[in-house]
């Protein structure tokens, strides 16, 4: 299990980000393959420069985003870092 507490994630080098309104496509050209992201995930991978830490990429989403349920805030926001990691367009 990865401590989250620890990690400053950080996107991986060469991934094309193209913005459509509140969503976005991210294109890795080497692995010729997109990822479509809704406007919570493009602020996380926006905010992965390996300088945020999660903790400030969660209390940045808690004022950007009306979060009914902080607990669950975290638990999202993990899990689309370790999506991001498994596509392998994020380092953690």
């Amino acid at each position: 299990m990865l401590d989250f507490d620890c990690c400053c994630p950080r996107r991986k080098e060469g991934i094309v980000l193209r913005k459509l309104g509140g969503e976005a496509i991210l294109y890795d050209p080497g692995q010729k393959k997109a990822h479509v992201l809704n406007a919570t995930a493009l602020t996380i991978w926006e905010l992965c420069s390996g300088e945020v830490s999660v903790r400030q990429i969660e209390e940045r989403l808690k004022g950007d985003f009306e979060i009914d349920d902080p607990l669950e805030l975290r638990s999202d926001i993990e899990e689309t870092l370790v999506r991001f990691h498994t596509e392998g367009i994020l380092v953690l």
